[in-house]
């Protein structure tokens, strides 16, 4: 990390992540990453995904919540852990174009 040692005894917060000089004393890598930098293993990931969720051996959890009306309140117990796995709000009527009873992963409210 460049540039650390100039925080050492510094009387104010410096700006960023208040334990970042703790990756040099544990030895640690940071490294960033976005999705487009590994786009290249998208066909790959989709090929192998794809029949573990269909089948249900990939199994996740999620709670949803039913109308848009609803989305501050999902929203709210999102932020204070009032949900499993991840936080869906369906706004459609049309089951069939939002079924969330996926293979292997029950809705949950």
């Amino acid at each position: 990390i460049c540039g650390a040692i100039s925080a050492y005894n510094s009387e104010r917060a410096e700006p960023g992540p208040r334990n970042l000089a703790m990756l040099i004393s544990k030895g640690l890598t940071l490294k960033g990453f976005t999705i487009p930098s590994y786009q290249q293993y998208a066909p790959e990931f989709f090929r192998e995904i794809t029949p573990l969720v269909t089948s249900g051996a990939f199994v996740f959890d999620e709670t949803v919540i039913d109308g848009v009306e609803n989305a501050f309140d999902a929203w709210q117990r999102l932020m204070h852990g009032g949900n499993i796995g991840k936080m869906l709000v369906r706004v459609t009527e049309d089951r069939s174009a939002a079924d969330t009873e996926r293979a292997g992963s029950p809705a949950r409210s």
